[in-house]
């Protein structure tokens, strides 16, 4: 994909790479588990794809990841295949095979995320940020659901990254380094949302997870929603919402 920044008008050059497994610890399968007939990534990618947005799924070796490969060979999606647990590697040698200037990270057990937000992001990064810069839903402080996060940075950050950050949790977890502002020239940016809907939980983790986000597209057609749209649903329907209500997030240090 090029997209043009606005402040030199330089082509360049993105993807939203998206990470994928089908080994999670906590729902061994989930990325593609059945919603209402489809695979939840189907859902996690086209919501992503209809705001223009290149997507390459950067999944592991394991051969138990080979149903993610054949999804996105039957999908027309790029993919990638790198390290299973260091995920800091998978995502650079992705940047570096796909020739990349600027990646927009997400993960797949987010299946309503919102791409418009994502694109939304993307143009604010390439109208203000330099080399080592990084934009984050996080940043100043989290407003946006559980399920709707994600980081855009250049390829140079993440390569200051892959080759300074030497704790496990930072390798898995991709861009604490980032985040920590080890890097002297890094600048962190955010793209908040009016209101803070940090308590609404939307990823895909466990069981009740699943459940929730079944009945939110089966029953409210949530795939086809805007974040705040599905944020005023859960609202008027709190025995939505409860489904999921005990479920603890893990921390990135966990």
């Amino acid at each position: 994909m090029l997209l043009t920044s606005t402040t030199d008008r330089k082509e360049i050059k993105v993807a939203v790479v998206s990470q994928a497994r089908m080994t999670s610890t906590r729902l061994p399968g989930k990325v593609l588990a059945d919603i209402d007939g489809r695979p939840m990534l189907h859902y996690h990618v086209e919501r992503i794809r209809r705001h223009g947005l290149p997507l390459i799924v950067a999944t592991t070796t394991n051969e138990d990841d080979q149903p993610i490969v054949s999804f996105c060979r039957e999908k027309g999606i790029d993919s990638f295949r790198g390290d299973e647990d260091d995920v800091l590697a998978r995502y650079y040698e992705t940047a570096e095979a796909y020739d990349l200037d600027v990646i927009v990270r997400v993960t797949s057990d987010c299946p309503l995320i919102d791409g418009k937000k994502v694109r939304e992001g993307v143009e604010k990064y390439l109208d203000r940020a330099g080399p080592f810069d990084y934009l984050g839903t996080g940043v100043p402080q989290k407003t946006y659901p559980l399920g709707f996060s994600f980081e855009v940075f250049d390829r140079r950050l993440l390569r200051a990254a892959h080759e300074n950050a030497s704790h496990p949790k930072m390798r898995e977890h991709v861009t604490p380094y980032m985040k920590q502002n080890k890097h002297p020239s890094t600048t962190l940016l955010g793209h908040p949302l009016d209101e803070d809907w940090s308590d609404y939980r939307l990823t895909v983790d466990t069981p009740e997870d699943l459940t929730m986000v079944r009945r939110l597209i089966q029953d409210w057609d949530a795939d086809s929603r805007s974040v705040g749209s599905i944020v005023d649903l859960l609202r008027e329907h709190p025995d939505l919402q409860a489904i999921n209500s005990d479920v603890h997030q893990k921390k990135w240090f966990e």
